[in-house]
């Protein structure tokens, strides 16, 4: 007898103890609120990791807890997410409260926050009241947030990103004393770009002008838009026709290439020429503006010539023998009408 009671003792206490354990376990999470509560609503336009259980503050003391979120479609066609939570009753919340979703920590724990205006002009929110999306805040978005910080973290070194995400976490975090040292990290690392300050102010004020052009030419660059459409929807039809053309492209560029290659020294030496013969242009260039306005003239003169046919009529005007001072006019001291 003594036998089994032993043993059954034994059994019997490691039950209890395992219910005990049990009981406390399910009491920590579950995180019932002690007494009678209130239960309220907000609408968010988001509520990312927020669900049912998850902790109600207030002035940063948990003061309740999250009791359901639904999907609540708008006459729109939008959604909004509806979150139903029960404060304590010792609690009374306003009509205009405010209701934002904070980061309880880095695993993914969510809360909401309830923040009282300190001048209290709102009048008492009545039991099953709703918070409108216009006093609502959802969760920070902290992977777009940390991915804006890209090209930051790609100019420094491992250990300076390290420091300044976990002071970008812990500022969206609700820790507002954190944001000094955000602060700090982000103009110890951007120090060298007041350095090309000149760089910047250059670049922003070629934007400008560039964007005044575009502003000034938006037909002209709405046209382009335009063709560049039509050209596209060209090229995706004919996308066989494209992949052809751009493998036979590739051995024509290669032949190029090697013929320009083969052709390096007469290229350099027509470079030299052309730039020598316009070196000795340039100064001339009014005798040649005046050769040039002469050709239509000389052209016209030329088209007379031949007018009576496929010949040309020559005429004699003056034969002139000289010998020495002596000078003989065969034809006469007078010309005809022709050479008048």
């Amino acid at each position: 007898m003594n036998s089994l009671l032993g043993p059954g003792v034994r059994l019997t206490a490691f039950c209890a103890v395992g219910v005990l354990a049990a009981v406390v376990v399910g009491n920590t999470l579950d995180r019932t609120i002690a007494g009678s509560t209130r239960a309220y609503s907000a609408e968010f336009t988001d509520v990312e990791g927020l669900g049912p259980g998850s902790d109600v503050t207030l002035a940063g003391v948990r003061v309740g807890r999250v009791s359901d979120v639904t999907l609540a479609p708008q006459d729109d066609g939008t959604s909004r997410a509806v979150v139903d939570f029960e404060v304590e009753s010792e609690f009374e919340l306003t009509t205009d409260v405010t209701a934002d979703v904070h980061y309880g920590d880095m695993i993914g724990v969510r809360y909401v926050a309830l923040t009282l205006p300190e001048d209290g002009t709102g009048t008492v929110l009545p039991d099953g009241g709703t918070i409108p999306v216009g006093q609502t805040s959802p969760p920070v978005d902290l992977t777009a947030l940390v991915n804006g910080f890209e090209p930051l973290f790609e100019a420094i070194d491992p250990a300076q990103v390290n420091t300044l995400a976990t002071a970008v976490v812990e500022a969206f975090q609700g820790e507002g004393s954190t944001l000094d040292s955000l602060l700090l990290h982000i103009a110890s690392v951007s120090s060298d770009l007041v350095e090309h300050e000149q760089i910047f102010d250059s670049l922003a004020a070629n934007l400008e002008t560039l964007v005044a052009v575009a502003d000034r030419r938006s037909t002209d660059v709405g046209r382009l838009i335009s063709g560049l459409a039509v050209v596209s929807d060209a090229l995706a039809g004919d996308g066989d026709q494209l992949a052809v053309l751009v493998e036979r492209g590739s051995t024509s560029v290669r032949a190029a290439a090697a013929l320009v290659a083969g052709a390096t020294a007469p290229l350099a030496s027509t470079v030299t020429d052309l730039r020598a013969m316009t070196d000795a242009w340039i100064p001339r260039t009014g005798q040649f503006d005046q050769v040039m306005s002469g050709l239509p003239e000389l052209a016209g003169n030329i088209n007379r010539i031949g007018d009576y046919g496929g010949w040309l009529n020559l005429y004699m005007c003056n034969f002139t023998v000289k010998s020495h001072d002596a000078e003989v006019n065969l034809f006469g001291p007078a010309y005809s009408e022709v050479c008048r």
